[in-house]
């Protein structure tokens, strides 16, 4: 299980992406009690890297995946019990997340 990813502090400037699990890069932000993965990528689509890493998430702790473009990727999502919510950032501005574990429950 995953209960933990590498973060960057919210706001940062991006550099490179983290290897948050074997063949996935990304980054993730840690936020009230929550890991914010604003960006998933596989190295090499369609192997199956992405779905691994999301079925390995624990259920005990809480990730979203804000603003999720991809219509494969929010598949995914719906079967692994994440579900879709509206959040607003600091400004008031809403956004589209999709999460899953205890804040959820």
């Amino acid at each position: 299980m995953i209960s933990s990813l590498p973060t960057c502090q919210s706001g940062s400037r991006l550099t490179t992406l983290s290897r948050l699990a074997p063949g996935v890069k990304g980054y993730a932000i840690l936020k009230g009690g929550a890991y914010y993965i604003p960006i998933i990528e596989a190295e090499q689509e369609g192997n199956g890297d992405v779905g691994r890493f999301l079925d390995a998430l624990d259920p005990a702790v809480t990730f979203k995946i804000p603003c999720v473009i991809n219509a494969r990727l929010a598949m995914m999502l719906v079967r692994r019990g994440f579900r879709r919510v509206v959040e607003h950032t600091d400004e008031g501005d809403p956004v589209e997340v999709w999460q899953r574990g205890i804040l959820t429950r």
